[in-house]
């Protein structure tokens, strides 16, 4: 069968048609359940996308006859490949191949690698051989020691194809009873297989049925033979019939069933007298017997074949469904059970295992109600509950008794995965460190351990991964660490478990790079046995998303493509190559990637949620915002394929934010918390919406229920900050201290973080008049962490001193690095600081110093003009100050300095001439931009030069008694007070005014400028 028809469509040099053709086929090949059938369209793909890459490396003028030159020289080995596998008999046989692996080219150290390519490539398109043969290749050649230097040239799922296929307990074809025309044998063996997809794969439609049946006739025209090619026939003839007797709307009679099925089996019979010893003629004949409820013979005929070959699962689970029609429940489940536990994830065997369950289970409710006193009839029923997803009644069972002796062992275990499986975890995690403790204490007999108690004693590792498993969803992934470390290291039944589970807490710890060499050594140990890769699949998964958050792009889609290559079905890599897309602003990629995993599943919540995260990146918030609330309002999470449900909750509670959709936005926080109260993060938003709708109380408990569910440093911060909007200093002190007590060191931004909460509680300190505990927090920590790592901390420190009354240490500490540091922000903002600090304090050398420096370094900052400005009025340089404000007016229209400059003006001049009317109505601000006490500040002072002192008192007093500004360090508002005293002073209201500059001096702290003031007002009275 040639590519294009594996791919159906015609031939074409289209890579999107191509691609387009592959994915519509991998709608119906699953690779779990056909990794043949996966292989083939994997490499039929392949070949198409090469073709078209030949194609395009040719120049346009050269034709078909020409291009031949460009393909690989044929050479003696390829032609001695190609005759062995055109030779069918020898083909098939390991000898034969032995035989040419003995050729110098395959045994040269020269020639060896150069052959084995060869050979490999040979194989991408002639690989219709038995498993030993692949068995004898991979040994021979130690494929799976050279994989990683074969990946170099060959796509990394074809060389897992080899190993998987040299693993395989049996064959998928029987090779050796193939006879006739040779010419034609892979065409027989890919349209046998063919019909054997369709048959386990197609829904059994009258279209599939009637088209499978045409696939059997283009089998029968083939000009070869073989007992399976008739014994298919029979098989889905078989199939057909049973079909038809469930038809709800025509069955067939069982009269006429039955007579079909006779005349099956004899031809059933026929074949098996010329191939007695067949596995698969034996098997479709105890199903005939079974279909014509002959179950002796049928459990007879099954059973024979397990004992040649234990491992035909065809067999076993025919003769479990033997035993459920006989009645014999329990065999059937003990047989169900076993294919459970050797094809984990299977859902055949676990629906056929639940039908036999349902019925044990109504037996054993009757023998628990006749026998309450036997614990192990109700181990066994809670057992069958828990198997069938039925786990609250498994809990009800459980609850009846108290286990003794052994009985703990099966009991904690069982128990504890109810409860886990309802998400219990509190509970389930006791009965697991029980359970641990219970196989810790397995003592041997005399003569060592029993078969009884290595079984026990082999559980020890997946005690531990289901105990880290509980610690994981307790986000206490420290602790999941320390137990996932016995099951990655042992090798054990259920280690895949263990290993993924290793992957996803290592992910949450953020140790990235771990988890990435985790994921690495996963890749290096695959077990191609089981042909279904969940562990390769989710190496790859992890390994991407590891790659994201490192911000390695490229290696991250590498990653997520090789995970969709695996299985195709799984919403996670197409999530990861998503966000790369989206990060790297490529939304057309992003939107084609959703498109491509909508093929398979059109009505995806996952790519609805990620389609809102691309337009709200696209500035598109009102159509993300409908698009959500679609999938949340429709969301049912039985049947999503959402990976995060809260994830979607707080993208559209974060939306109705943006959107000043206050009471939405609380309304779903709330919803998150009623699904996950142990989600720390939706307290934190839900303090800040409530902050946002000035609900303080709200606000306080929301942080301290973030603080309940997981003690952090940021959460406390939080807190703190909020008693300090409220001027209680002394829980927003005991807040920040709790911060700093817990504050991590692991990273420069964690010590960025936390010198950051150092200066809030200097702040606190300082609004708490213990202004010199601040200044020595500061100084140590200046000198702990340095500049570099907070330039913030010498700032705070300099202003700290100067209220202490230390203002030479302040002059020292802000001179040295103004003058001489390296951070050119840093040292322009010790010069502004400065150059006020010394016009405060009447140095007025020192302020023009620093104003000519700042200038020099920022001659375009708007703040250093108008903080000199505010020193020049202080220290009586009107005509100076009138200058400076001027230049701050021109520099930045959009902050509103004209007050200041009003007050220079008529303190200079004695009065606002008419040719600065124009200030007048620029310096008004207006009501709606009044947000902050220092807007009432500059309005007051603009009223006061104009003498409206009645307005200007009304703002002033807004000022001092509204909420401080959020980074203010003062206790009370200390420029709006030193605005009352001046107020008080021209209305010649002294007694005022004196209280107006205490509290500005209470407020402040040490001013040499406030003091002054009220030491002349005491002084003139």
């Amino acid at each position: 069968m040639n590519i294009w028809t594996i791919l159906g469509i015609g031939q074409t040099d289209d890579k999107g048609a191509i691609k387009q053709a592959y994915r519509e086929r991998l709608k119906s090949v699953n690779p779990e359940e056909d990794a043949d059938g996966f292989m083939e369209l994997r490499n039929a793909y392949e070949e198409a996308i090469a073709s078209c890459e030949r194609q395009e490396a040719l120049p346009e003028d050269m034709d078909d006859e020409a291009s031949e030159g460009l393909q690989p020289p044929r050479t003696e080995l390829t032609d001695k490949l190609e005759q062995l596998y055109n030779d069918y008999p020898n083909r098939i046989r390991v000898d034969a191949w032995r035989e040419l692996f003995r050729e110098d080219a395959f045994v040269s150290l020269d020639t060896e690698a150069e052959a084995l390519e060869e050979l490999l490539v040979f194989m991408m398109g002639h690989y219709r051989m038995p498993d030993a043969v692949f068995r004898e290749i991979v040994d021979r050649f130690d494929i799976a020691l050279r994989k990683e230097d074969l990946l170099v040239k060959f796509p990394e799922d074809y060389i897992s194809y080899i190993l998987g296929v040299a693993a395989r307990k049996q064959d998928g074809f029987a090779y050796e009873y193939l006879t006739g025309d040779y010419t034609y044998a892979d065409d027989y063996i890919e349209q046998y297989m063919k019909i054997e997809r369709m048959d386990k794969q197609d829904e059994p439609t009258p279209e599939n049925r009637t088209a499978l049946h045409k696939e059997l006739e283009r089998l029968k025209q083939l000009p070869l033979t073989h007992p399976h090619g008739d014994v298919l026939e029979i098989y889905v003839q078989m199939r057909d019939t049973h079909l038809q007797e469930k038809d709800v709307e025509q069955p067939l009679p069982r009269a006429e069933a039955e007579a079909v099925y006779e005349a099956l089996l004899s031809r059933i019979n026929a074949n098996l007298e010329r191939y007695p010893k067949d596995e698969m003629t034996q098997f479709i004949k105890s199903e005939m017997l079974y279909r014509l409820e002959r179950y002796e013979e049928a459990k007879q005929t099954a059973e024979e074949i397990l004992a040649e070959n234990p491992d035909y699962e065809d067999a076993q689970y025919c003769l479990g469904d033997i035993y459920y029609a006989m009645g014999d429940l329990e065999k059937a489940k003990d047989i169900f059970e076993e294919l459970m536990h050797n094809n984990y994830g299977d859902m055949a065997y676990l629906t056929r295992l639940q039908q036999v369950n349902e019925a044990i289970i109504e037996k054993w409710k009757q023998d628990v109600a006749e026998h309450p006193e036997d614990h192990q009839k109700k181990l066994d029923l809670a057992w069958c509950y828990y198997q069938n997803q039925r786990e609250p009644e498994a809990l009800e069972v459980f609850d009846t008794f108290e286990p003794e002796g052994d009985e703990i062992f099966f009991y904690c275990n069982a128990k504890g995965r109810c409860y886990l499986a309802t998400g219990q975890t509190e509970k389930a995690l006791p009965l697991f460190l029980k359970w641990k403790k219970a196989i810790e204490d397995i003592q041997p007999e005399e003569g060592g351990y029993t078969e009884e108690q290595n079984k026990r004693r082999k559980r020890y590792p997946y005690a531990h991964t289901l105990i880290a498993s509980c610690y994981y969803n307790l986000k206490e992934y420290e602790k999941a660490k320390e137990y996932i470390q016995l099951p990655v290291e042992t090798e054990h039944e259920e280690q895949i478990t263990g290993l993924i589970l290793n992957l996803r807490i290592l992910y949450e710890l953020q140790e990235y790079g771990n988890c990435m060499k985790a994921c690495d050594e996963m890749l290096e140990h695959i077990d191609y046995e089981s042909m279904v890769y969940e562990d390769e699949y989710w190496a790859h998964c992890y390994r991407a998303k590891c790659c994201y958050m490192l911000d390695y792009l490229q290696e991250c889609i590498y990653s997520a493509e090789k995970a969709i290559r695996i299985y195709p079905y799984g919403v996670e890599p197409y999530i990861q190559e998503i966000l790369t897309f989206q990060q790297a602003e490529q939304y057309e990629d992003a939107e084609h990637v959703m498109t491509q995993y909508r093929e398979f599943r059109p009505e995806s919540d996952a790519m609805d949620y990620y389609e809102a995260l691309n337009l709200r990146a696209q500035e598109k918030p009102e159509e993300a915002l409908k698009l959500l609330e679609k999938v949340e309002a429709n969301y049912k999470a039985d049947e999503s394929d959402l990976p995060n449900y809260e994830d979607l909750l707080l993208e559209l509670a974060d939306l109705y934010d943006e959107a000043n959709r206050n009471e939405d936005s609380i309304a779903i926080y709330n919803k998150v918390v009623s699904i996950n109260p142990k989600n720390p993060d939706v307290f934190g938003y839900l303090g800040y919406m409530y902050r946002k709708v000035h609900e303080t109380e709200l606000a306080i408990k929301a942080y301290e229920d973030q603080i309940k569910v997981r003690p952090h440093a940021a959460y406390y911060t939080n807190l703190g900050f909020i008693y300090w909007e409220r001027r209680d200093y002394g829980n927003a002190l005991e807040n920040f201290e709790q911060a700093l007590a817990i504050a991590p060191e692991r990273s420069d931004r964690d010590i960025q973080r936390k010198t950051e909460v150092i200066r809030f509680k200097t702040r606190v300190l300082l609004c708490l008049n213990r202004i010199t505990e601040g200044c020595q927090i500061l100084m140590d920590a200046i000198q702990k962490y340095g500049d570099d790592m907070d330039p913030q901390l010498r700032i705070e420190a300099g202003l700290a001193l100067t209220r202490a009354d230390r203002y030479p240490e302040a002059e020292q500490l802000l001179e040295s690095y103004a003058k001489e540091g390296t951070d050119e922000n840093l040292r322009f903002d010790c010069a502004s600081l400065l150059m006020e600090l010394a016009g405060e304090e009447d140095d007025t050398l020192m302020m023009d110093q620093m104003y000519q420096l700042g200038i020099k370094l920022k001659p375009d900052n708007t703040s250093i003009y108008s903080k000199y400005g505010r020193v020049l009025i202080m220290s009586g340089r009107y005509a100076e100050a009138v200058d400076a404000y001027k230049k701050a007016v021109n520099l930045n229209k959009t902050i509103n300095y004209y007050g200041e400059l009003l007050e220079a003006l008529y303190l200079r001049d004695g009065e606002i001439k008419s040719e600065y009317a124009e200030y007048l109505s620029k310096a008004v601000i207006p009501e709606e931009d009044r947000k902050a006490p220092r807007d009432y500040i500059k309005l007051a002072r603009y009223c006061r030069v104009i003498g409206d002192y009645a307005d200007a008192e009304k703002y002033l007093k807004q000022a001092v008694t509204m909420k401080l500004c959020s980074s203010c360090g003062y206790h009370g508002c200390e420029e709006g007070y030193y605005e009352l005293g001046i107020l008080y002073e021209v209305m010649g209201e002294r007694e005022k005014a004196i209280e107006a500059y205490e509290k500005a001096i209470e407020a402040h702290g040490h001013c040499y400028v406030y003091e002054k003031r009220l030491q002349d007002l005491l002084k003139n009275s």
